[in-house]
């Protein structure tokens, strides 16, 4: 029998921004906003450079994991959902091949992309808060699965620019009830991952193509249905601001803890996506710090073990072995065709 193999040409990437923050952008058109989220996505980029743009050669009956000349990629920043509400993200293009120092051209190991997405996800998340910290000086709420929105934002104005979000929720329902209907018992997080994939398709529709600016129109009156104008938005979020920002102290060993419940063996950035869960934005601090001190952390925090804490071993991908480590919302990747 033949094994056939799919290829893909590339991969779509795509990097969201909280709602609070585009919700904030409609109503203002603050150029500041987008500039805070370019700088995130292009920070994610970095770190899927330094990570991920490899890939595997069969050498002697083992693999290599070769470094390469870095990804090929393109990016393009959109502003709406397809429901015509605010909604900034870029989508991230990514080739399906590498080049070498020698001129050859291989396919792109893409099991950090893959593997990780959650991690990068993560990295743009908190870039993008301590962006928006040193440039306005803005708070957040807590941080759920790598995301947070901004204090001040009302609940209300993000419930009425989440249509696309509720559109899939509906689809979403029927298909769980249809699945408990049929299988007699609860879907499984992966069965009901792929069910929520199945309902956003289902659903999508093609784009208006609108332009912003009529947009923004239909945008500031369904604001002001629930009290919300862009004055009263930017005094609500400067005063949310001025609330004291609660203590914050991570340790090495709350790292570890959250590594050792996660998984017996972790990567680099398994160590990076705990550290972007837990870490808040510090004053002073921009994003190009943040991501800084972020890549180095691991390194770092590792060298400060305690000596009854065994340091894990490391295989040649980098990934980290061992029951215990030595430390004491949003990216989405599609295959392209």
């Amino acid at each position: 029998m033949v094994r056939v193999v799919r290829a893909v040409s590339g991969f779509d990437a795509t990097i969201s921004a909280p709602k609070s923050l585009s919700a904030w952008w409609a109503l203002t058109g603050d150029q500041r906003l987008l500039d805070a989220h370019d700088a995130a996505v292009k920070a994610t980029i970095d770190t899927l450079q330094r990570y991920g743009a490899t890939t595997r050669i069969r050498s002697n009956g083992g693999r290599l994991h070769p470094d390469t000349e870095g990804l090929t990629i393109a990016a393009f920043r959109q502003s709406t959902s397809r429901l015509d509400d605010p909604q900034i993200h870029t989508h991230v293009v990514i080739s399906a091949k590498v080049q070498l120092d020698d001129g050859r051209w291989f396919a792109l190991d893409a099991r950090a992309l893959k593997k990780h997405q959650r991690t990068l996800g993560g990295v743009y998340q908190s870039v993008l808060r301590a962006e928006l910290a040193d440039w306005f000086g803005v708070r957040f709420g807590p941080i759920v699965k790598g995301q947070a929105e901004i204090d001040g934002v009302p609940q209300e104005l993000l419930d009425v620019f989440s249509k696309r979000a509720v559109q899939v929720d509906e689809a979403l329902a029927v298909k769980e009830d249809e699945f408990r209907d049929r299988e007699q018992r609860e879907p499984t997080r992966f069965e009901h991952a792929a069910m929520q994939r199945e309902a956003a398709v289902d659903t999508r529709r093609s784009k208006s193509c609108s332009a912003v600016p009529d947009l923004r129109t239909r945008w500031i009156t369904e604001a002001a249905e629930v009290g919300v104008t862009a004055a009263s938005l930017r005094t609500d979020i400067a005063c949310a601001a001025r609330m004291p920002e609660p203590e914050q102290q991570v340790t090495t060993g709350d790292v570890e803890r959250i590594l050792a419940e996660r998984s017996s063996t972790w990567h680099r950035l398994d160590v990076l996506r705990a550290l972007t869960d837990e870490l808040r934005p510090r004053a002073g601090m921009t994003g190009e710090r943040w991501l800084c001190f972020s890549n180095a952390a691991p390194t770092r925090w590792s060298a400060q073990a305690s000596t009854s804490t065994r340091l894990p071993q490391t295989t040649a991908e980098g990934q980290a072995t061992g029951a215990r480590c030595g430390l004491s919302r949003s990216l989405r990747v599609t295959p392209a065709a």
